[in-house]
């Protein structure tokens, strides 16, 4: 890690038409791979296979049955980029399992990562300004113990792109874990990928670094700290319910006033009740300093 490091996919998972059990021979060819375990699904899916290292870890999960089609593995962490190359592997165009023709491998969610040994405060006052000029937004989560970190979100979380810039080290030691091979000042960019459409296949074909070349930001941020510069390329917005959309005018129009309301009450379970307490009286009519209630007064 220095000031330019490699970027590496942090999550990476797919839909892939193939039997179960052959996307499971394949995730067994990644690296510390020891057995294969049954158990139940998610997401809709009732059943899943796990590919587990000796230890027990999870290297990658295969979910498939029910009524969602195709089968959809994923893996995250360290085992990303191990999953990314079995899959391509294995079902690339000379491919063991391509058969007649390669599967065609569909993304349906991938994060690339980069781990920097810089200030925080630097990268990040560097980074608010290209956002505003952008014409975008971002949000800050701070944290009241300085020794737990800070970390920066640009995009919503249901956008088709999320960036997150945090302070990876003070997390680890915050959490009690060890550092490792991080270091107290090391800070982590990320960007998180969804993408809809003919994209989703594209993105198959993408190494973690031409991940960045999603946004404005994203390039930016390979620019200054790849030492790259990755090919734009355009994203299709996710499609939102009428509720979703709702909610991002909430965040964008009372971001600051959700904010200020954590610092005051000291916790989101403490903002939530604050929200349900003022829900409650929003019936309510103030006049002369009395709250007048249907049936009572309350000065």
């Amino acid at each position: 890690m220095g000031t330019a490091a490699h970027a590496r996919f942090d999550w990476y998972q797919g839909s892939l038409d193939a039997f179960p059990f052959d996307i499971a021979a394949a995730c067994m060819t990644m690296p510390g791979a020891h057995e294969l375990e049954r158990g139940d699904g998610f997401n809709r899916y009732p059943h899943a296979l796990r590919a587990k290292d000796a230890k027990g870890n999870i290297l990658a999960t295969i979910l498939h049955g029910g009524t969602n089609g195709s089968p959809n593995v994923l893996a995250s962490g360290p085992s990303s980029p191990d999953l990314a190359r079995a899959l391509a592997s294995a079902f690339g165009r000379t491919g063991a399992l391509a058969g007649d023709a390669p599967k065609a491998l569909r993304i349906t969610r991938a994060d690339s990562c980069v781990d920097l040994r810089q200030s925080y405060q630097d990268i990040i006052s560097d980074l608010r300004r290209l956002v505003r000029s952008c014409g975008m937004s971002g949000q800050s989560i701070t944290n009241d113990d300085p020794d737990k970190g800070c970390t920066y979100y640009v995009g919503s979380t249901k956008a088709a792109v999320r960036i997150r810039v945090y302070e990876k080290g003070k997390e680890l030691l915050a959490k009690g874990e060890p550092l490792g091979d991080y270091s107290l000042d090391t800070v982590r960019f990320e960007i998180q990928l969804r993408p809809n459409g003919p994209m989703r296949e594209q993105m198959a074909h993408m190494t973690a670094a031409e991940l960045w070349g999603a946004t404005n930001v994203s390039r930016w941020i390979a620019m200054k700290h790849l030492d790259a510069n990755p090919t734009a390329f355009v994203m299709q917005r996710m499609t939102l319910s009428p509720y979703e959309r709702r909610l991002e005018v909430l965040n964008q129009q009372y971001g600051k006033t959700f904010d200020e309301m954590l610092r005051r009450e000291g916790s989101w379970d403490a903002v939530g009740d604050l929200i349900a307490e003022l829900r409650g009286s929003a019936g309510d009519v103030v006049h002369d300093g009395v709250v007048r209630r249907p049936g009572r007064d309350v000065q």
